[in-house]
């Protein structure tokens, strides 16, 4: 990737145009990226979600003496495949937020560029 010059007011017309392709590109990449990653934590969560509300209901409903309902959802949440797909959709979601955090830099950037061309044609 280009690398933006620490003053675009320096920087050539044609160079600012091909800055502006290349970060237009990588938006259009990561736009894509975060569709995709959205995606994955809707079908991680609807996993996870699944998977613990039938161990929750079967906690529930076992007729097991001594354990308060607390007691059953908190076995439940230490359960090792219950707890995988938890951390499974913890990483979906770091990844989903890591992609919105970098695609909203790149759409500051593309705005500060089409500001800087804006600015240079109406001078």
């Amino acid at each position: 990737m280009a690398r933006l010059n620490n003053n675009v007011a320096t920087m050539t017309s044609s160079e600012l145009g091909t800055f502006m392709a290349h970060v237009g590109a990588w938006r259009e990449y990561t736009e894509s990226l975060l569709m995709e990653a959205t995606m994955d934590y809707a079908f991680k969560k609807e996993d996870y979600d699944s998977l613990y509300n039938e161990r929750k209901l079967e906690a529930l409903n076992s007729k097991k003496s001594g354990k308060t309902k607390e007691h059953a959802l908190l076995e439940v949440e230490c359960e090792e495949d219950v707890n995988e797909l938890w951390n499974i959709l913890l990483q979906a979601e770091q990844m989903k937020e890591v992609l919105t955090s970098k695609l909203s830099s790149y759409n500051n950037l593309y705005t500060l560029i089409s500001r800087e061309i804006a600015r240079r044609e109406s001078a």
